[in-house]
């Protein structure tokens, strides 16, 4: 079977990253069987995420001191089972004077950027084990911002990674505008990238057909410049949201009706339509069964991005366990492929 360029690309979500961490983790466990060295970074060529799923993204690629993957899929996740609370935790104080995020944003980012920089230390951009992209929007120069890392080797292009996730996370209204510098100390104000690219799978795929992966990966087998046919892309969600909006009772909504709302169905909907760009794309090609699209519709968990609570987070885990269970033949399908066109030398 001929190499192809694996893609991996994880949507924003919040604490929902619990899905496609757990569902990383369960692929992760079945390639070990192979081999106790695996990590996902081993099998993935390009990894891209948003939002907090650029956190879960990074987590893959960030090197130990042998410049291998520091962390298994399951140390990734935990930073949302674990850490999740504090992420989102919030003081009364602050409640009260952000009045729930309508006057300030709502959750501090100290303890985000605490947790940050503990995971990720000084790594940069460049830095990373495997390609990697994040997403964040430019608020001063108003531009969907891409940060890869073929970028990182000008200067100003150059980021750490802690801080660009910081800022591919810093969603409107829950947590402050991101202040970050590159190399060279240029700043930029950045905030969340699901604005523009929920589900960034399009981007991954719009990013890896200009790449040399054969160059970048030292690997005359991986194609340059790939087309659709030279790609594998695993794109994971964070839940499918279908709660109802009624006639009755939106035809009179206003401004403060409409905020939130509005913001779910963005979200759903730049995810649903990139989706189905995604399957329309392939099927027109040779390999259209090597685009997967992995997202649960979220029963018995809360829809919310920043519901940490104890209950929520075993929700979620036991969501991505059923899913998991139910979805065995086409992870299956996934892992065999992923084997295939990484197969050793």
């Amino acid at each position: 079977m001929e190499r192809k360029a694996c893609i991996l690309s994880i949507d924003g979500g919040g604490i929902r990253q619990i899905i496609p961490g757990l569902i990383l983790n369960y692929i992760e466990g079945e390639l070990r069987k192979t081999s106790k060295a695996y990590r996902i970074s081993d099998f993935f060529d390009l990894v891209v995420g948003t939002d907090m799923g650029g956190i879960l993204a990074t987590m893959y690629v960030v090197p130990d001191e042998t410049g291998r993957s520091k962390y298994t899929s399951a140390e990734a996740v935990e930073v949302f089972l674990k850490h999740g609370s504090d992420i989102f935790d919030i003081s009364l104080l602050k409640k009260i004077r952000s009045m729930g995020g309508m006057t300030d944003e709502k959750y501090s980012s100290r303890k985000l950027e605490a947790l940050l920089r503990n995971l990720i230390g000084d790594n940069r951009l460049g830095d990373a084990v495997k390609p990697i992209m994040l997403t964040a929007y430019d608020v001063r120069n108003r531009q969907s911002n891409f940060y890869s890392y073929t970028d990182a080797q000008n200067p100003i292009r150059n980021f750490y990674l802690r801080d660009l996730c910081r800022a591919s996370a810093a969603i409107p209204t829950y947590f402050e505008t991101a202040r970050v510098e590159s190399e060279t100390g240029t700043p930029f104000s950045l905030i969340s990238g699901n604005l523009f690219a929920a589900n960034p799978s399009m981007m991954a795929y719009a990013e890896a057909r200009k790449m040399d992966f054969s160059n970048l990966l030292n690997n005359p087998d991986k194609p340059v410049c790939p087309l659709a046919q030279d790609l594998f892309i695993l794109s994971i969600g964070t839940g499918e949201v279908k709660n109802p909006y009624y006639y009755d009772s939106v035809k009179d909504w206003g401004n403060l009706n409409w905020l939130k709302p509005i913001i779910d169905i963005s979200y759903s909907a730049n995810s649903e339509a990139i989706d189905y760009q995604m399957q329309q794309l392939f099927d027109t090609t040779t390999s259209s069964d090597d685009y997967f699209r992995m997202n649960p519709q979220l029963k018995g968990s809360s829809s919310e991005i920043d519901d940490a609570s104890e209950e929520n987070i075993r929700n979620l885990v036991a969501l991505s366990e059923e899913y998991i269970i139910a979805h065995k033949s086409e992870l299956d399908q996934i892992i065999e492929k992923l084997i295939a066109y990484n197969r050793a030398e």
